[in-house]
C-alpha cells in the first residue's frame, strides 16, 4: 500500500471498530465551515447515546509526518476543545508511544491482516486521557451541518444504521428549542435542519434516540 491507501484503510477500520460502529462518523471533518485555513480532523466520532462522548483521530502513516505534527503548536486545539478523547492512529510500529503527547492516545493497526467487522487488527497502545469538552460553537455546528449535507455521508450513515428516517424526522422538531435554527438558516434547508437537530440533541443530551 502507498501512504494514501494506508490512510484510507485505517479510516475504514476505525469505522469498523466495535467502539464506533453505532457512533455518528465524520471523516475529513473541518472544525468550522467556510473558513479558509480551518483545521481538519481525519476522523471525528460522536456517540449517539449517553454519555455522548466525542473522539478525534489523527491518522499518521509516516513517522516524520508525526514528528512534524507534534512540533506544530496549537494544531489540534479545536479537536481538543470539542473532543472528550484524542488519538493518533498509525500502522503498527510507526509511532513510538513515548513520543505521544500527554493529552493524546495512540492506536495501532496491523495492516498485514485482512480486516472485517470482527477482526480489524486494532490495538490501543496508549489510552487517551478524558478531556472536558466545551459547548459547541456555531462554527462547529456549521461544520457538522456542511459535512452532513454531503450525500455520501447520509448514505453511509444510514447504511451503518446510525441515523434512521424516523430519528431524523423526530429530531428536526427539536431545532428551534435546542439550536435556534430559525435565527441562523432558512427553514427550507432540510439537510441543514437534520444535521443541526442531530447535533443539538447529542451535545445537550435532552432526548434519546
Amino acid at each position: 500500500m502507498n501512504d494514501k491507501e494506508k490512510t484510507a484503510e485505517i479510516l475504514r477500520r476505525l469505522r469498523l471498530a466495535p467502539a464506533h460502529q453505532k457512533d455518528i462518523s465524520f471523516p475529513e471533518f473541518r472544525w468550522c465551515a467556510g473558513v479558509a485555513g480551518s483545521r481538519r480532523a481525519d476522523a471525528f466520532f460522536i456517540q449517539a447515546k449517553p454519555p455522548y462522548f466525542s473522539v478525534t483521530y489523527e491518522v499518521k502513516v509516516d513517522r516524520w509526518d508525526f514528528r512534524r505534527d507534534i512540533a506544530e503548536s496549537g494544531k489540534h486545539s479545536k479537536a481538543r476543545q470539542f473532543s472528550n478523547f484524542f488519538y493518533y492512529a498509525a500502522p503498527k510500529g510507526v509511532i513510538n508511544p513515548d513520543e505521544v503527547p500527554e493529552w493524546a492516545g495512540l492506536v495501532e493497526f496491523d495492516l498485514g491482516i485482512l480486516a472485517d467487522e470482527y477482526t480489524i487488527g486494532m490495538q490501543v497502545i496508549k489510552q487517551s486521557p478524558m478531556h472536558d469538552r466545551e459547548e459547541p460553537s456555531w462554527g462547529l455546528i456549521a461544520g457538522i451541518a456542511k459535512r452532513a449535507q454531503n450525500p455520501a455521508f447520509r448514505f453511509e450513515a444510514r447504511g451503518l444504521h446510525l441515523i434512521s428516517n424516523d430519528q431524523i424526522m423526530s429530531l428536526t422538531s427539536l431545532i428551534s428549542h435546542q439550536v435556534h435554527i430559525n435565527k441562523m438558516f432558512e427553514a427550507g434547508s432540510s439537510s441543514m435542519m437534520k444535521a443541526l437537530a442531530i447535533l443539538g440533541r447529542i451535545f445537550q443530551g435532552k432526548d434519546k434516540l
